[in-house]
């Protein structure tokens, strides 16, 4: 809930991270990390979903079967 709540901080105050986007982000123009941001923060990133988190599951399990993760108890995968 914590990172939900962060990101909708973020979306209310956008001004209150630019700080720390120009300290972190390699490419400086303003409208580049604009978009950049965009891209990645959005509703997914409130909440998933059930289609979300079905391709979360989906991923690791297939992950898993090709020996790149370890195996995946099955309670692991239980988001809220």
């Amino acid at each position: 809930e914590s990172a939900r709540t962060s990101v909708r901080m973020a979306w209310d105050d956008p001004e209150a991270s630019r700080p720390y986007v120009r300290a972190h982000a390699q490419e400086l123009d303003p409208a580049v990390a604009d978009q950049h941001i965009g891209l990645y923060v959005n509703e997914f990133t409130a909440d998933l979903g059930d289609a979300g988190y079905a391709a979360v599951r989906g991923l690791l399990t297939r992950a898993a079967a090709e020996g790149l993760v370890p195996a995946i108890a099955g309670d692991a995968l239980a988001f809220p």
